[in-house]
């Protein structure tokens, strides 16, 4: 606290010093022309320099950790409140008053406007992503957990029925999507409305619409995105090669699918093209129906997903299983991670990650651990037809792979890897399937270790 009117005290100091100088836009550092500002509520703004400017930065980042608001606020949404906090604080005080009193009103102005911008945050909020998805006739909408996957036409009638979109917009984006050409609108907020709905779902099939609660609007947008992609991933899972299902499951934010052409030129030989297709304009195909039982049958392990990314999206929520949820969130991230990694040796890097987390960071006699858990295989079993052992593999993958990679020791970085990525991640949406599963069926069950055979499951 100390430390914290000491440098409001600083602020103060430098902000009187500028304010009686005859010029008072300061000099500043970055040979910028324009100086800088600080919003004042109705005042305006208050004219800085770059060293008030970093004290105010410093000021809030304390402030920040203090009150344990690092999961909730972003940067960007934390500076612009505590930027503004300070500006309506110091054009409350008389700089010629005494130091100490207006350093003590100055940061208890700043705490009250923080106080009421943080509690103003504790709402709902949802945000929409465009996607594609299973090519599957019918689909009713489903959740997992905060997020929801439905049809567009379903995900636009619902935003109507709520009075979120108003009914002329509904017509005509419904219009739109069937191929006619919308004549143009008064500008107004439902065309503004219209033209972003049209512009953030486009060709895509389907929405993923996720829910945030008590977080400021560019860390709710962050998450909801993370979460998004996760939800994908979890879908991913329940084929054999998740990678290749994935292809089929994007999100409209992360880019489109689009055409990849390479040209090669061979010594004695005619140019050579390579033409490849990134993504996927939809996921695997299933037969009307399908879908529904496929849920039903996998309904443990996505309802655990579910509430993983409750505890992601929710930081004032009590949650009873939080290390569990800690563990199985970072497994599903380095997961989604692998299968949408470029490069087959980072993809392995990435999928060891996902079983070290679930394995508590317990490494290879970790992972051993949790493939003889998960699986039923001790170190000498075979996991693969080319009989490579449970030991083998984990060598390979952790201790070769990952380790060796990350810390630039891997002597053979330039061989093939794509049979090993393979294998990797294979491994790894098995001993995810059965953790997810284990969870779902066990839900008192908190300690992760138990994934590893390490502690009762009481």
């Amino acid at each position: 606290m100390a430390k914290i009117r000491d440098q409001i005290a600083d602020v103060i100091k430098e902000l009187t010093v500028l304010q009686n100088s005859p010029s008072s836009v300061p000099k500043q550092e970055d040979g910028f022309p324009l100086p800088s500002m600080i919003p004042a509520g109705s005042a305006g703004g208050i004219i800085v320099s770059k060293s008030i400017e970093r004290t105010i930065a410093a000021v809030g980042e304390t402030i920040k950790n203090d009150e344990k608001l690092n999961d909730r606020f972003g940067k960007e949404d934390w500076d612009r409140a505590v930027r503004g906090a300070f500006g309506e604080a110091l054009i409350t005080i008389d700089l010629e008053n005494d130091l100490a009193d207006n350093a003590d009103l100055v940061l208890s102005g700043i705490r009250e406007k923080l106080k009421k911008w943080e509690e103003g945050t504790r709402k709902i909020r949802e945000h929409a992503f465009g996607c594609t998805f299973l090519n599957c006739e019918a689909m009713a909408p489903f959740d997992i957990g905060p997020a929801r996957l439905e049809r567009r036409e379903d995900w636009l009638f619902r935003k109507k029925d709520a009075g979120e979109v108003s009914a002329v917009t509904y017509r005509r984006i419904c219009k739109a999507w069937q191929g006619e050409k919308l004549k143009k609108r008064k500008t107004s907020k439902n065309s503004i409305d219209e033209r972003n709905i049209i512009e953030a779902i486009k060709h895509c099939p389907f929405v993923c619409s996720v829910k945030t609660e008590a977080l400021a609007q560019q860390i709710s947008q962050d998450k909801a995105l993370m979460a998004a992609r996760l939800v994908m991933a979890s879908v991913s899972l329940l084929w054999q090669q998740p990678s290749r299902a994935l292809d089929g499951l994007n999100l409209l934010y992360d880019g489109p699918v689009y055409s990849q052409t390479s040209l090669t030129f061979v010594s004695g030989a005619q140019m050579l093209s390579g033409h490849k297709i990134n993504l996927h304009p939809h996921g695997p195909y299933l037969k009307k129906g399908e879908w529904q039982k496929v849920l039903k049958d996998h309904h443990y392990i996505m309802s655990v997903v579910g509430e993983t990314l409750d505890f992601y999206l929710r930081p004032l929520d009590q949650h009873n299983r939080s290390e569990m949820m800690n563990a199985l969130f970072h497994a599903l991230l380095w997961f989604y991670e692998g299968c949408r990694e470029q490069v087959t040796t980072l993809a392995i890097v990435k999928f060891a990650s996902a079983m070290d987390a679930l394995a508590c960071g317990g490494k290879s006699p970790g992972i051993l651990n949790l493939i003889n858990t998960q699986l039923g295989k001790s170190g000498d079993d075979q996991l693969f037809v080319d009989g490579t052992t449970a030991r083998n593999a984990v060598e390979k993958i952790y201790n070769y792979a990952r380790s060796r990679t990350l810390h630039g020791s891997n002597d053979k970085i330039g061989e093939d890897w794509s049979k090993m990525r393979i294998q990797a991640e294979q491994l790894t949406r098995l001993c995810l399937l059965c953790c997810l599963d284990y969870a779902g069926k066990n839900p008192s069950t908190s300690d992760p270790a138990v994934f590893s055979g390490q502690r009762s499951s009481q």
